[in-house]
């Protein structure tokens, strides 16, 4: 290279960051569906608000397990930014949450699904913050 040559540098495409980060909040939801479905037929699909406690404990733990999961799959999937790729399954949250919410027939009360919704999503931006915790030790 010469001084007169031009330095070209080939821009960051933009389009494959987002797909990455779309991507890794798709699969993260996927995850969190099949573990919640899989958990909850096997529960038999219960009210937990009428549930004795060890039920509602069960239905606990799928939905704390299934949201570091999907968390923390849209985490490891998303490579140099764990925490924003596990923000990415937040939406597709919070569409699944407001049909429940609005759209479907409930089997408990509103603001005992709204306390569930809130707690996978939290349990899902936990999954991130594992991964990256658990890659800054490393």
């Amino acid at each position: 290279m010469t001084v007169s040559e031009p330095l070209i540098i080939r821009p960051r495409a933009r389009w494959l960051v987002f797909l990455r980060l779309a991507g890794a909040g798709t699969f993260g939801y996927a995850a969190i569906v099949l573990l919640t479905s899989l958990g909850f037929g096997a529960l038999g699909n219960p009210s937990f608000y009428d549930a004795d406690w060890a039920l509602r404990a069960k239905g606990f733990l799928v939905s704390l397990l299934s949201g570091l999961t999907g968390g923390g799959l849209a985490a490891l999937l998303g490579g140099p930014r764990p925490f924003r790729h596990a923000l990415a399954v937040v939406p597709w949250l919070m569409i699944d949450s407001t049909y429940v919410l609005f759209f479907s027939a409930r089997k408990d009360p509103f603001w005992f699904e709204l306390v569930a919704a809130l707690g996978l999503i939290g349990a899902t931006l936990a999954g991130g913050l594992l991964v990256r915790q658990f890659r800054q030790v490393r």
